[in-house]
């Protein structure tokens, strides 16, 4: 492998798939980014196992002789440090490297297990940009479960039929759920939540992207870039009858900022639990209080509110801040089941394609 090229064309790859190399030791290989020397362009490519990640930067000149190899730690630092052309020679397990007033030779180490790229047949393709699928990322993976207890909560189920394109995220204790009207034909997946969200952040802004279902993976899909993600193949639980709004629920709509900023303030004085800290909700005439009392002392926050009386209902604060401020509006709906201060609660805002709910804290009442 031959090469002269400017540093910035190596750095941007190196830095497109850092993100994406293992921390583990026990994977030396995967430590690594593999860089693949082609007559027209750079492919370099980083995988964690969850993630197999490729970025192709396109090559005008400079390449003289291909090859591939993985790039040392010790080329990555240097790269950073230089500017203009630079001149690169694999001599066996040697890498000549030469830039301006810079002559090194660097070692490479030599693995047979990085991963090869997958293989398989692509389901059909959905269009998105990135803006689309973070912001729906954003309002919905908040509820993903972050525990290893049940890994398939760590994930989004995604499906598209008859005409909705569907997102679901629950760890159990809070669930979101988000329907658009989109002609999409997808079967159900659950995708890694975390995992999704840091390769859309990868991605240039304003890019368009091809996604589909590559059997166990996911495969997205852009000029520049083909990223592989494996999927969670456990059965996802069944969440259609948990997001169901009867009748028999009151609404009550608050300014957003007063119940966050009101919420803020209340949990200061909220003892620490294993999920976090719980306040206590409940109608008083137009306004809605929300208190603690605790060993920390007690304080209680009124806001206006409108609408109907309801159950005192004790919740986690936190899990309502996340909740209140994932659709970005200035009122929220909170809806309340009429004397059942376990039911679910929900909360909501004029957008219909967003449907978020939160279990309720056991309390005596």
């Amino acid at each position: 492998m031959q090469m002269q090229l400017n540093s910035k064309t190596i750095v941007n790859g190196i830095n497109k798939v850092g993100r994406f190399k293992s921390k583990e030791k026990t994977k030396p290989a995967l430590q690594f980014i593999l860089l693949n020397v082609n007559t027209d362009n750079l492919e370099f490519i980083a995988s964690d196992n969850e993630v197999y990640y490729k970025h192709v930067e396109p090559v005008a000149e400079g390449i003289t002789k291909t090859g591939s190899f993985l790039i040392p730690f010790k080329l990555e630092d240097a790269l950073r440090k230089v500017s203009g052309t630079v001149s690169l020679t694999l001599e066996g397990t040697t890498l000549k490297f030469e830039a301006k007033g810079i002559k090194a030779s660097i070692p490479v180490a030599v693995y047979n297990d990085f991963p090869k790229e997958p293989t398989g047949e692509a389901g059909p393709a959905i269009q998105f940009t990135k803006e689309q699928l973070l912001e729906i990322v954003n309002q919905c993976g908040y509820a993903s479960a972050t525990s290893d207890t049940r890994p398939v909560l760590k994930g989004l189920n995604m499906s598209g039929q008859n005409g909705e394109f569907q997102v679901v995220s629950t760890d159990s204790y809070r669930l979101v759920k988000k329907v658009r009207k989109q002609a999409i034909e997808l079967p159900a997946l659950t995708i890694p939540t975390k995992t999704l969200k840091s390769v859309l952040e990868s991605l240039e802004d304003e890019v368009d992207f091809a996604m589909a279902p590559f059997g166990t993976q996911l495969i997205i899909k852009t000029d520049a870039q083909e990223i592989f993600i494996r999927l969670i193949t456990s059965t996802y639980p069944d969440t259609s009858k948990l997001a169901v709004i009867g009748d028999d629920y009151i609404k009550v709509k608050v300014n957003t900022k007063e119940i966050t900023d009101a919420l803020e303030t209340v949990m200061l004085f909220a003892e620490e639990k294993s999920k976090g800290k719980n306040v206590l909700l409940e109608s008083k005439g137009d306004q809605l209080r929300i208190s603690v009392k605790g060993e920390n002392g007690e304080i209680e926050h009124f806001i206006n509110a409108e609408g109907e009386e309801f159950t005192k209902t004790a919740m986690n604060a936190k899990y309502l801040i996340t909740a209140v401020n994932a659709h970005k509006k200035s009122t929220t709906d909170l809806l309340f089941k009429k004397g059942k201060s376990e039911a679910p609660v929900f909360i909501m805002c004029d957008d219909e394609t967003l449907v978020q709910l939160i279990l309720p804290i056991r309390i005596k009442q």
